[in-house]
C-alpha cells in the first residue's frame, strides 16, 4: 500500500489585518452579506497550495478537525451542578455535540475522511477507559473512515489507542520515535497515519530527512499499515512559504520512496526529418500594451496564426486546440509551455527583458 499524503488540518491563513477588522465591524452591524469573508482567500489559496505540493487528502487549511469530547469535557468551565464528573460531561458533549456533528459532515459529500483530536491524552499518565467507550459511539453512526489524531508522545497509550473503533491513528513519529516500537507489534487492526515533518520549526526538512523516515517505518511498522504521511502536527503557526516548502518535501520523500528517485533528463537534438511541417513559432513580449504576442510562420516567413493575451495559460490554450490543424508536435507544445512561462515571468519584472531561447 502506498500512503496517500496529508496534513493535520490547519495552514497558515494570511487576510490583511485591515480587512479582517473591516470584515467583523460589517459584521457587527449585522452587514456580513454585503462584503466578502476575508478568510474565503486564505481556503482558497490553501487548497491551491496543497494540490501544487502534492498533498492528496487536503483540508480547507481553516477549518480545524473536530475535536473529541473527552478533551472538549476536559477543559470546558462550567458552573452547573447538571454534572458529576467529567465522564459525564464528556459523554453528554459526544451525544449532544460531536455525533450530531459528525452525521453533519458526512452528509456534505464532500468529506472523505472524519478526524477526531486529541491534543492532551497522550499527557496523561493514565487516560480514563471510557474515552474508549466515546469513539465507539461516534464510529456507531460514521459511514465514512475515523482518523484519530493524538499530539504528543503516544508511546505509553498506544495500546488503548489500537483499542479505539477507528480506521486510522495519527501520531507524531517525528519527535517520538519510540513510537516504532510499539506501533511495529502488529497487533492492531487500525493503519497508521506517519506523523513525519515538524510544524512548530521553521527549518524545512531535506528529502532525505523525510524518506529515511518513512523507510524507517515501512521496516518496522510494514506497507500495509501506513496509510498516510504527514506533518506531525497542524502547521498554522508556520509562514505560508515554510509550510509549502515542507509539504513539497513532504510529497518528494513519499515518491521517491515509494516510486524510486526519478531519473536524470537527457539532452537531445532535433533532426530536420523532425521539424514541424508547417512552420515555427516566435514569442514575443510587447511592453507597452503588457501583452504576449505569439506567431506561427510558415518556412517562408509568411505568419499564418497570431495570438495575444497578458496570460500565457490563454495563449497556450488556444495554441494547444489549433495544434493538430496547425501541425505541431508534443515537444513543440512542450517548448511553447516553457516559452510563454518565462515571457510571462518578465512582464511581471519590468527590468528584465525576455529573449526567446532557440530550441535546437
Amino acid at each position: 500500500m502506498t500512503p496517500k499524503t496529508t496534513t493535520i488540518g490547519s495552514y497558515p491563513a494570511f487576510p490583511k489585518a485591515e480587512d479582517v477588522e473591516y470584515y467583523y465591524t460589517i459584521s457587527r452591524h449585522g452587514l456580513a452579506d454585503e462584503v466578502v469573508d476575508p478568510y474565503l482567500l486564505s481556503i482558497q489559496e490553501s487548497l491551491r497550495d496543497f494540490t501544487s505540493s502534492g498533498i492528496e487528502v487536503p483540508s480547507t487549511g481553516q477549518t480545524e478537525p473536530i475535536t473529541d469530547a473527552y478533551t472538549l469535557a476536559r477543559f470546558a468551565k462550567i458552573n452547573t451542578p447538571t454534572y458529576r464528573d467529567t465522564r459525564e460531561l464528556a459523554k453528554d458533549i459526544n451525544s449532544r455535540v460531536i455525533v450530531p456533528e459528525v452525521e453533519d459532515l458526512q452528509g456534505s459529500g464532500a468529506v472523505s475522511y472524519i478526524q477526531l483530536d486529541s491534543p492532551t491524552i497522550a499527557a496523561e499518565s493514565s487516560p480514563p477507559e471510557y474515552v474508549v467507550d466515546l469513539y465507539e459511539e461516534v464510529a456507531s453512526v460514521a459511514k465514512l473512515p475515523i482518523v484519530m489524531h493524538a499530539c504528543g508522545d503516544a508511546t505509553r497509550i498506544f495500546k488503548m489507542l489500537t483499542r479505539m473503533k477507528v480506521k486510522t491513528i495519527s501520531l507524531d513519529f517525528y519527535h517520538y520515535p519510540k513510537l516504532f516500537d510499539e506501533a511495529g507489534r502488529g497487533n492492531y487492526d487500525q493503519s497508521i497515519g506517519l506523523g513525519c515533518t515538524d510544524s512548530q520549526n521553521l527549518r524545512i526538512e531535506t528529502v532525505d530527512e523525510v524518506k529515511r523516515i518513512i523507510e524507517f517505518a515501512r521496516s518496522r511498522i510494514g506497507d500495509d499499515k501506513v496509510e498516510f504521511v504527514h506533518p506531525h502536527c497542524g502547521q498554522r503557526n508556520l509562514n505560508r512559504e515554510t509550510a509549502y516548502e515542507k509539504n513539497v518535501n513532504l510529497t518528494l520523500a513519499r515518491d521517491d520512496e515509494y516510486f524510486g528517485e526519478a531519473v536524470e533528463a537527457g539532452q537531445s537534438r532535433l533532426t530536420e526529418k523532425e521539424y514541424d511541417p508547417k512552420g515555427y513559432f516566435l514569442v514575443a513580449v510587447r511592453k507597452e500594451t503588457k501583452e504576449i504576442v505569439v506567431t506561427f510562420y510558415s518556412y517562408d516567413h509568411k505568419a499564418l496564426k497570431r495570438y495575444r493575451s497578458r496570460f500565457s495559460e490563454r495563449i497556450f490554450q488556444s495554441i494547444n486546440e489549433e495544434a493538430d490543424e496547425l501541425g505541431i508536435s508534443r515537444r513543440h507544445l512542450a517548448y511553447l509551455t516553457l516559452e510563454l512561462g518565462r515571457a510571462e515571468a518578465t512582464m511581471q519584472a519590468p527590468s528584465q527583458g525576455y529573449r526567446q531561447k532557440v530550441i535546437e
